[in-house]
Parts: C-alpha cells; structure tokens; sequence
C-alpha cells in the first residue's frame, strides 16, 4: 500500500466525520424549513410547504411535521448507506486508486443527494458556496461510469465530456441558470443534464464490456 493510499484513506474517514456531524446538525434546520408554510401568491423556497401541499396534506390526514419526516427518511437511509459501503471498500486489501476515488464519490454523492445539503445552504452564505463544491460529487457519480472499473476514460472523449460537466457545475450557478424553478435551471438539469449523463454512462460500460473489458474487469461489471 502506498503512502499517499493511507493519506487518501485518512482524509475520507476525516471528511466522513466531519460531514457526519454537519448532517446531525443540519436536520433540525431541514426539519424547521420543510414544516413552514411559504405564504400564498409567492415562490417558496426548498424545502417549504405551499398552500398547495399544505391542502393535500391535510386532505390526507398527514402531520406537517410527519411529511418532513419523511423526506428526510429516504436520504437519510442512503447517506448512511454510502458511509457503510466506504468504509468496506477502504477495509478491503486490495483497495487502489479507483477504489478510493469510489469511496469519496460515494461520501460526498450520499451527503448531497439529502435535502439536508440545500437547506443548509439556505442559511449561511458559506455553506451555499461550499455546497457548490460538493456538488461535484453528483457529477464525479457520473465519473464513476466512465472510469469504472480500470480508472481509465473508456471511451476517451468521455474525458472532455468530464470537463465539461466541471464547468457547467462551477459557472452556472453565477448565471440565470442558477434560478431554482422546474422551467428553468432545474428542468434543465433534471430533465436533460442528469438524465443524459446516466444514458452516456451506461452506453460507455457497455462500450467498454464488449470491446474493451478484459476477462477479469468482465467479471467486476458482472
């Protein structure tokens, strides 16, 4: 094992615990932000409770405070999980540069995917421009598909496509593509940025299964 391998592993359980406690800390500031109710004729910012929500809550007989509960309860679930599945990748002997690279996708793509994440950034203008940065997770998870399992961009133009998914992430949120409505920037990237990256990432394993993969990597993708 090299030097820098048990540095890299250091820093992931130290980022591990370090966001560990910002998630704890940040629901009760989800959980007071998701039972407030924006107030009628006005945008409500993420993740508030509209008038709109607030009737079909109450139509279906649903505490205000149960549905914030239960958005949180999903990515709760699957931060936890990635902190698990990191922690095996780093215990295994033979963990390498891809593995840990893996590990630290998967830390920061578990924190994020939360709602925890973006009502922090509601708060404090640091944690917004830090949120930016953590935002690189969701697109290194499509990194993951591109690089799976050698390290090595297959098909090789998927590497200036990874570039350009770095600058769309770090330039648009300092345009009017950083508006958070579905007609703007969020069905953009919902509806066309995300879902294409995983279509691109799938098409690029399957490139590398039957025209590149040798026996053994066959078997990883297996």
């Amino acid at each position: 094992e090299r030097r820098w391998q048990r540095w890299a592993a250091r820093g992931w359980i130290a980022l591990a615990v370090l966001l560990t406690l910002v998630y704890l800390l940040g629901i009760p500031v989800y959980l007071q932000q998701a039972q407030s109710i924006c107030a009628p004729a006005t945008p409500c910012a993420y993740p508030q409770v509209s008038p709109a929500d607030l009737a079909a809550l109450e139509a279906a007989q649903l505490p205000v405070s149960a549905y914030a509960w239960l958005g949180l309860l999903v990515p709760t679930l699957l931060f936890v999980a990635c902190l698990a599945i990191g922690v095996l990748i780093l215990a295994s002997r033979t963990v390498d540069g891809f593995a840990i690279f893996t590990a630290y996708v998967l830390l920061g793509f578990g924190f994020q995917f939360g709602d925890v994440s973006a009502a922090l950034a509601q708060i404090s203008p640091l944690w917004a421009a830090a949120n930016r940065l953590l935002g690189l997770a969701q697109v290194s998870f499509f990194f993951f598909f591109y690089l799976f399992p050698d390290g090595r961009f297959v098909p090789p133009w998927t590497r200036q496509l990874t570039m350009a998914w770095v600058l769309w992430l770090l330039v648009s949120p300092f345009t009017s593509l950083a508006v958070a409505d579905f007609d703007g920037a969020s069905r953009l990237w919902f509806g066309v940025l995300v879902p294409g990256g995983m279509a691109i990432g799938l098409l690029a394993q399957v490139h590398r299964y039957r025209r590149i993969s040798n026996r053994g990597q066959r078997g990883q993708a297996q």
